[in-house]
């Protein structure tokens, strides 16, 4: 059986209406929609600086993004008419980031500023300095994300995101986003469907099973090897996690890394956990993992409102909670640990969890 979807918004004037849908006139209308509005890309939380057309040695990327962690989003846009969009785009964003991979964080500045006449640090705001050292380990590393931005994702598109995810390391993840274009009147809609995001989360628990089983205390010892003066921070933290009703157990993963467990009513949660992403100690939220707790908003509520994380509500509530923040240790304030400490209580209710 064949089954057929199809939208329609409801106008004040005319009720349900189908909306006409609003082709883009060239993959150049596409780019600079979303180089207005980053926030709209699936994949990339809290954008804090983006350049059009940078350069990368192999050619110049649509757009690059980088965000409050540091890491690095390259976006190409190809629209179904162009021929490039089913498999030369592919390899256009590898190639482009196989140029980036370990070039020196001063050659990337310096190309920043040739494109965009504004320094990185900059664009970056008040927390350059720890985005920046952020920028150079992945660069380094070669981690980034990589997003294929196009007016229709077709099977043979979808073949070879799923290919590359399933033979890449965490270090690099695809991303397929369809962006459809339709309005009502002087209503115009934007709708992002993302194919890849499943994969990628898929790599990352497939990362974490065949790594290493780390001891409790493995990661407090690779800060006092790696980075004494965060052992305050994760101090404080673990007695903001222990007077909540929480523990800190060691993880699955490459690097050291440790998660914090709570039991409530009955079940088990894992709403932080701490890695070394490129060396780089980082708190992680683990809304994914807090999907159908019933206090899952004010969880998050109590973090932004009450602790200034500067995270990306929308983009968490929109994707139904499946989201996984970083935040670098070395910018956790002594306040954002209180609200960690208040955030983590509301989840100690006993309430049945929604279905």
């Amino acid at each position: 059986m064949t089954m057929m979807s199809e939208m329609f918004l409801r106008s004040p004037d005319d009720g349900w209406v189908r909306p006409q849908i609003l082709p883009y006139g060239a993959e150049a209308h596409l780019q600079d929609l979303l180089l207005a509005a980053p926030h709209v890309i699936p994949g990339i939380e809290e954008p804090v600086a983006i350049c059009k057309e940078f350069s990368t040695g192999a050619g110049p990327a649509d757009l690059l993004v980088i965000n409050s962690q540091g890491e690095i989003t390259i976006l190409e846009c190809k629209l179904k008419y162009n021929s490039e969009s089913r498999r030369e785009i592919l390899g256009q964003v590898l190639d482009y980031a196989s140029s980036l991979w370990k070039l020196p964080l001063k050659a990337f500045e310096d190309q920043w500023f040739a494109r965009t006449g504004e320094l990185l640090s900059t664009a970056l705001g008040e927390k350059a300095d720890s985005i920046l050292d952020s920028v150079g380990n992945y660069l380094g590393a070669g981690r980034f994300n990589l997003v294929l931005a196009v007016d229709e994702i077709n099977p043979k598109l979808e073949r070879i995101v799923t290919y590359l995810n399933r033979v890449t390391k965490v270090d690099v993840n695809v991303y397929a986003v369809e962006f459809k274009r339709v309005s009502v009147g002087t209503t115009e809609v934007l709708i992002p469907v993302t194919f890849g995001l499943d994969q990628v989360e898929e790599k990352e628990v497939s990362d974490q099973g065949s790594s290493h089983t780390w001891p409790a205390e493995a990661y407090r010892e690779y800060l006092a090897t790696e980075h004494s003066s965060l052992l305050p921070v994760f101090d404080a933290v673990s007695v903001a996690v222990a007077s909540a009703g929480g523990l800190i157990i060691g993880g699955h993963s490459l690097n050291e890394n440790a998660l914090v467990k709570q039991v409530v009513g009955g079940l088990k949660l894992w709403p932080l956990a701490f890695y070394s992403f490129s060396n780089l100690p980082t708190l992680q939220i683990n809304f994914h993992y807090l999907k159908h707790n019933p206090h899952r908003l004010e969880f998050l509520e109590t973090l932004t409102v009450d602790g200034g994380f500067n995270l990306d509500v929308e983009g968490i509530k929109n994707s139904g909670f499946s989201r996984k923040p970083k935040v670098l240790l070395a910018d956790l304030a002594e306040g954002q640990i209180s609200a960690l400490h208040s955030a983590l209580q509301v989840l100690n209710s006993p309430e049945e969890v929604d279905e």
